[in-house]
Order: structure tokens, then sequence, then C-alpha cells
């Protein structure tokens, strides 16, 4: 029999996350493995967004400066080096992030 706190709850019980899923997701998909875990992580996912269209739209700027010559003069494109750096920043930070969490943690999840 069901206890009583449980039918109280208007939000069903959830049982958790699993750390090997995570990092799979981390790998693939960079930013939206924080979609994974979003009731704790939804800053990191905002700010990883950020991040990423932060970096494609220098890499848009790359794409269109060939008909600035002056960018040349730079040594290089500097858009190009910018948006490969933050692209290159978004994977570790998200590989890391779940490679060095717990495994307890995602299975308490939420309450961690």
């Amino acid at each position: 029999m069901p206890s009583a706190t449980s039918l109280d709850s208007p939000h069903k019980e959830t049982k958790g996350k699993s750390k090997a899923i995570a990092v799979v997701l981390a790998v693939l998909l960079a930013h939206f493995t924080w979609l994974y875990t979003f009731r704790k992580d939804w800053p990191k996912f905002v700010g990883a967004i950020v991040l990423g269209y932060g970096g494609t739209a220098l890499l848009g700027m790359h794409l269109t400066s060939a008909d600035y010559p002056e960018l040349r003069d730079l040594g290089g494109n500097p858009y190009r080096f910018a948006a490969a750096t933050m692209t290159a920043i978004l994977y570790i930070w998200a590989v890391l992030d779940r490679c060095l969490k717990p495994s307890d943690w995602y299975r308490r999840y939420p309450n961690a």
C-alpha cells in the first residue's frame, strides 16, 4: 500500500539518472548534456548556450570577412581562432563537469 506522503505529493517521484548517459551526452552534444539534469544545471546550460552561439556568431563573422582585406593584415583571421577556442572550451567543460561528478549525485537526482 502506498504511503500517504507519496499520494499527497504533486510531483512524480523520479528514479535518478545515469552518469554513463550524462557523459555520452556531453561527448556527443556538448551543452545539451545539461538538459539531462536541467533542474540542477540550468545556469550551466544557459552559459553554454551563450558560449556556443557566441562561437557560432564569430565563425559566421569569419566566413563573411573574406571580402575585408584589412582582416588579413592581422596575421590570420582572429574570428576563426576565437570560435575554435570557444567551441573547445565548451566541449571540455561539458565532459569534465560530467566526469568529475560522483555517480551518487546522479542516482540521487534531483535530490542531490
